[in-house]
């Protein structure tokens, strides 16, 4: 089997609300969809997220054409060496792992297809049969806060997610106001995005303690290893690692610091499905649980991420997602059904999804018509920065 093509189409979905973190905000996604295609008639799906826009993204993935057409697309493994090495991207790890997420993803579709197996069954076979998510609640005034957490609870997620990092007061209010909202029926979990200096972050979560918080995310710059490492060893409260734990190697220089309790990542950020059980294997071995990353995937990069999750131990808390704030997928069926605060593991062959032609053009018309969403907009909160705040 060879590869014979690869296209891309820039396409964007809207969120239902907009999106509000320390940094800025967004009002939908804008992804690239991946078709690689083979002299047997096979077609893979992939999809990148378009981090840090969607031309960039598309410029990545089309240079990576000369080096995909004519490989077998079952050889990842050697198509991945190649990519990084001779096309030159491990010098360019954070754009070129975003790029070759999605080309990868694409590739393990093929296999899945050509063999009749779904991609978790490849990856080692399944561990669980469902992906626990948990629910991303946005910033609203409290009282509305507080019905959606309660909503959420009672419609079976055991987990609520929401942003803090721009105003410390206002974010302890929300802390305690959902903790009071729903008790002990659920977990509550927090993330920063990089928004504070380590004694910042510190005197923060000190002052949360007492409402058993299961973890706060990237509360410090993600380049400062040392600074998580500082705030990890002041508070009791458990510190996971994103924006720091970016690459292979970034996951194992934050597992040697012994600085977060748990890592959250996903196939972008180490750059695909098979780096990404490699890193999940280096937690494993340390101890260390894993929780998976979303960007605001569409259907084709969520059911590659729950085919990680399936095959894979350390996964045990719920997991990151968009499903519930998406409008809208590009894969037929639509939006993933949540039940119980769980989604099912794609069970068909390859990535178990299918394109949805009228919602693929729903989506590519959205594009040309709106333009893209970009990954961060300023708002009336806050200036977009990430220099940590005291």
């Amino acid at each position: 089997m060879k590869i014979t093509d690869l296209k891309t189409t820039i396409l964007s979905v809207p969120h239902v609300e907009p999106e509000f973190i320390s940094t800025g905000m967004r009002e939908g996604v804008t992804q690239v969809l991946i078709e690689v295609y083979t002299d047997e008639g096979i077609t893979g799906l992939g999809e990148s997220i378009s981090r840090p826009n969607a031309m960039v993204m598309e410029a990545a993935i089309l240079s990576m054409k000369p080096l995909l057409v004519g490989s077998d697309p079952r050889n990842i493994e050697g198509i991945l060496n190649n990519l990084r090495h001779v096309g030159g991207w491990h010098f360019f790890e954070r754009v070129g792992n975003v790029a070759i997420g999605g080309v990868e993803m694409a590739l393990w579709d093929i296999v899945g297809k050509a063999c009749g197996k779904p991609v978790y069954e490849l990856l080692g076979g399944m561990v669980r049969d469902r992906m626990p998510v948990m629910f991303y609640l946005f910033r609203f005034p409290l009282d509305e806060m507080v019905r959606r957490a309660k909503k959420a609870i009672a419609d079976g997620y055991t987990t609520i997610y929401f942003k803090v990092g721009h105003d410390i007061h206002a974010d302890i209010e929300a802390v305690e106001a959902v903790r009071s909202a729903i008790g002990n029926k659920g977990e509550i979990r927090i993330d920063a995005n990089e928004a504070w200096t380590p004694g910042t972050a510190i005197r923060f979560i000190k002052q949360i303690e007492r409402f058993d918080v299961e973890w706060i995310e990237q509360p410090t710059p993600a380049k400062d290893i040392d600074a998580l490492a500082r705030v990890r060893r002041a508070v009791n409260t458990p510190v996971a690692a994103n924006q720091t734990s970016w690459t292979f190697e970034d996951v194992q220089q934050v597992l040697k610091a012994d600085a977060a309790d748990v890592i959250v990542i996903d196939q972008y950020q180490v750059g695909g499905l098979l780096t990404y059980k490699k890193a999940v294997a280096l937690c494993e071995a340390s101890g260390i649980p894993v929780n998976h990353h979303a960007w605001g995937e569409l259907g084709i990069a969520t059911a590659a991420g729950a085919h990680v999750v399936a095959s894979s131990p350390p996964f045990l808390y719920a997991n990151q997602s968009y499903v519930m704030i998406h409008e809208d997928d590009i894969v037929v069926g639509g939006l993933p059904k949540i039940e119980n605060g769980s989604t099912a593991i794609p069970a068909g062959p390859g990535l178990g999804v299918e394109l949805d032609p009228k919602r693929v053009a729903k989506a590519v018309a959205h594009y040309q018509k709106q333009g893209e969403f970009p990954s961060r907009l300023a708002h009336d909160r806050v200036s977009v920065t990430l220099i940590p705040k005291l």
